[in-house]
């Protein structure tokens, strides 16, 4: 079993020297997908819930191929917040919102499988954000 994760924290301690990391900025998005790609059965992932719409979807669209090509890996959605901000006057998506939201939600969806698990923003957190 190999840990990763497409979390990184640049200050020390950082992550456990177990977990390789899968530095977007550092791999560039193909070495990042070329590394998920070879994960097998028993690996275990951590992705990026909380990012920004760049890097949202990059993630996303990692969770959703480890569904669908990569089954038997396990997958942890840290801040699984993937969706538009809670106010739609706050959503650079203005009228579009309610689509956004539903275009969102189906995605994390897609995302579903035996092996994945999605970590959450607690009451207090929610509040702060």
């Amino acid at each position: 079993m190999a840990l990763y994760s497409t979390i990184w924290c640049d200050e020390k301690p950082g992550l456990h020297p177990d977990v390789t990391v899968l530095h977007r900025e550092r791999d560039g998005r193909r070495g990042v997908f070329r590394a998920v790609r070879g994960l097998k059965a028993g690996d275990a992932i951590l992705l990026n819930g909380a990012l920004g719409a760049r890097d949202l979807w990059f993630d996303m669209l990692l969770a959703i191929y480890l569904r669908v090509a990569k089954r038997a890996v396990g997958v942890l959605i840290s801040d699984a917040t993937w969706h538009p901000r809670a106010v739609p006057l706050n959503s650079r998506a203005k009228l579009a919102f309610p689509l956004y939201a539903w275009l969102l939600r189906a995605l994390l969806r897609l995302s579903r499988g035996p092996h994945t698990h999605y970590g959450f923003l607690s009451t207090a957190e929610a509040d702060i954000v």
